[in-house]
């Protein structure tokens, strides 16, 4: 799964809608419409930044595990 499934997933599961996520990233960090948010994980262009901040936002962290081979 891609980490724009994941994020919508997390979205579905919590119950919030990107018009939530981006009033919040917008009084947190910078102003962003849902709009802007949709485009970014529909077409799979979403940043590393912007994922871990709406991630936060959900009460979600990535995290990076080593595979054992």
């Amino acid at each position: 799964m891609d980490i724009q499934r994941e994020i919508i997933e997390r979205l579905k599961e919590k119950n919030i809608t990107l018009q939530e996520i981006a009033q919040q990233i917008s009084t947190q960090d910078r102003k962003i419409s849902p709009e802007t948010l949709s485009k970014k994980l529909a077409s799979g262009k979403i940043r590393f930044k912007d994922a871990q901040k709406i991630l936060d936002i959900l009460g979600y962290k990535i995290n990076f595990v080593k595979r054992n081979f």
